[in-house]
């Protein structure tokens, strides 16, 4: 009998394993082909992930840079967008080397100015607007009492002019009523008063005198005269509306005593929110924080588009106000 053969020994002898069949060239071009798919996936991928992160990049950058800074040291604006009214001016062209834009100055009858950025924006995105201001006494022959009255920064319909600003309380934004009251929940009427600014959307106060919070600034409750506050008042338009919404007090006061006291502030409208900020060396302090347009009393719907203004006041007592360095930027979440 035969032996058998042990498991790991040599084959016998003249007996050979089969070779392996020879690749077929279809099967190496499909494995190729294969592979490449793979590789240049891997690399589709990649690719769209790295330009998805531009794009997010790209995005931001549109959205946080500055689409309007305006310093306000020359003779005329670097955009020539800006409209002044009344007795707004920049002070190079009286001869001031420093340059800022005074929107009133302490004398009397010369209490009233408006600058208007005649740019449009879009309710789709919300908007950050920071300036510098500095309001002040200066005291010298023909200057009012002190102290009086405020800056507003205010937005409105991009498609209204400007035709009516109050004076005085109304810091150049709301209609006024005949009268001071300082009854806290006492309701105004301007039914006889002064107009306010055309289609107005919603007006940011600093006021140094209180009236903005007053019945004599607007219709509708208001909780009395609040000096050195920042108030908020809604829609209007003419004799109707700009009804109070809501007040901070402004720590060390409106008033900053000169330019070189002078301070800057943050306003940023987004998502229906709106928050104010005052910068004190080199901490931002919020004042009021995401108050709640949205569910304002009687406030009307936003525009298609809208514009942005600043103005000052005086009345029978007085002050300089004056703004610079202008920053305004498009920020997410939008306002209607």
């Amino acid at each position: 009998m035969r032996e058998r053969q042990a498991r790991g020994s040599s084959p016998t002898p003249g007996r050979q394993r089969p070779s392996p069949a020879a690749p077929r060239p279809l099967t190496v071009l499909a494995a190729i082909a294969m592979t490449i798919r793979r590789r240049w996936g891997v690399l589709l991928i990649v690719a769209a992930v790295c330009l998805g992160v531009l794009v997010t990049k790209i995005i931001a950058e549109q959205v946080n840079r500055p689409i309007v800074a305006e310093t306000f040291d020359g003779t005329t604006t670097k955009s020539g967008l800006w409209r002044f009214f009344d007795y707004a001016t920049l002070t190079r062209t009286f001869g001031d080397t420093d340059g800022w834009l005074r929107l009133t100055d302490d004398t009397a009858g010369r209490g009233q100015g408006t600058a208007l950025l005649e740019r449009r924006f879009s309710p789709d995105r919300g908007v950050s607007i920071e300036f510098d201001y500095a309001t002040y006494y200066s005291g010298r022959t023909g200057a009012g009492l002190r102290g009086a009255d405020g800056l507003v920064v205010f937005l409105m319909d991009a498609d209204a002019q400007i035709k009516n600003r109050g004076a005085g309380g109304t810091l150049g934004y709301s209609c006024g009523v005949p009268g001071l009251s300082t009854t806290p929940g006492d309701g105004g009427s301007c039914a006889q008063g002064t107009p306010g600014v055309t289609n107005g959307i919603v007006g940011v106060g600093f006021d140094e005198n209180g009236v903005f919070a007053a019945r004599e600034a607007g219709n509708g409750p208001a909780p009395g005269q609040l000096p050195d506050h920042v108030t908020i008042r809604g829609s209007g338009t003419g004799l109707t509306g700009y009804r109070y919404l809501t007040d901070a007090p402004v720590p060390e006061g409106v008033e900053t005593g000169s330019r070189a006291g002078g301070r800057r502030v943050r306003i940023t409208i987004a998502n229906q929110r709106i928050t104010v900020q005052i910068r004190y060396g080199r901490k931002w302090r919020t004042l009021i924080e995401g108050y709640d347009l949205a569910r304002a009393p009687s406030q009307a719907p936003w525009p298609p588009l809208f514009k942005i203004g600043f103005s000052a006041t005086c009345g029978g007592a007085t002050n300089i106000h004056e703004i610079r360095n202008v920053t305004i930027r498009i920020v997410n979440g939008r306002l209607s």
